[in-house]
């Protein structure tokens, strides 16, 4: 009877258990892929968007035909980082403005990041959803697809740094002709964005030779002899 019973079913019991033994590995190591899968593109996503917000912090480089450049992002525009990630796309005060007497601009035109991004995260999100960690003194960082510090491939935190220098000129040097003349003792007024409105500084040129100079200044600038 049983010799019998196995020639209909055409299967043991033991082959039976085998066979769903092989399909739940399978099927855990396509749930591993796919979780996977999903985590790298994630990863990328979460790569870019960071860089993204790079640029929407501190400009390009790039510059128009007449060599000058022209995009400076949020700190060229309001002199200083912000607060939390959502300035770069929730309007502040003040907003832009031009000031013709100045010949300079300064305050919030954003938004400073599009929604070029494949899902609707906002801005302060990585592409798990979990809240980048950011700082004006200067980290952005994304804890990966655990939400956790540290840990390993998808899971590793990614972090970007940078200082003053990423949005402040070193140092903003000149000498002061007139014609050929080098002019001592004459004041130079630079105009820079500072929280969002234009404000001033004044040097006095080097008595000896017309040198001036400016430290540590927001990088759009607009110089004035007076």
């Amino acid at each position: 009877m049983k010799s019998t019973l196995h020639n209909h079913l055409g299967f043991t019991l033991f082959e039976v258990l085998l066979a769903v033994f092989v399909i739940a590995i399978l099927s855990s190591g396509a749930v591993m892929f796919v979780g996977s899968t999903a985590d790298a593109m994630e990863y990328e996503q979460t790569w870019e968007k960071m860089q993204a917000i790079q640029t929407a912090l501190f400009g390009t480089q790039t510059v128009d035909n007449s060599g000058y450049r022209t995009n400076f992002g949020y700190t060229g525009d309001m002199g200083r980082l912000p607060a939390t990630l959502i300035a770069l796309t929730s309007s502040e005060t003040p907003v832009w403005a031009w000031d013709s007497t100045q010949g300079g601009g300064a305050g919030w035109r954003g938004p400073y990041v599009t929604s070029q991004f494949g899902n609707s995260l906002a801005v302060d999100k990585d592409g798990w959803g979990g809240a980048f960690v950011y700082t004006a003194s200067g980290t952005l960082t994304s804890y990966g697809a655990d939400g956790l510090a540290g840990g390993s491939v998808y899971s590793k935190d990614i972090t970007i740094n940078w200082d003053d220098s990423a949005w402040k000129a070193t140092s903003v040097v000149g000498v002061l002709f007139d014609g050929e003349v080098r002019l001592a003792n004459k004041t130079v007024r630079l105009y820079y964005p500072s929280d969002g409105t234009m404000t001033s500084a004044d040097v006095v040129t080097n008595s000896r030779d017309g040198d001036f100079s400016f430290p540590r200044i927001p990088c759009r600038i607009v110089v004035i002899t007076l």
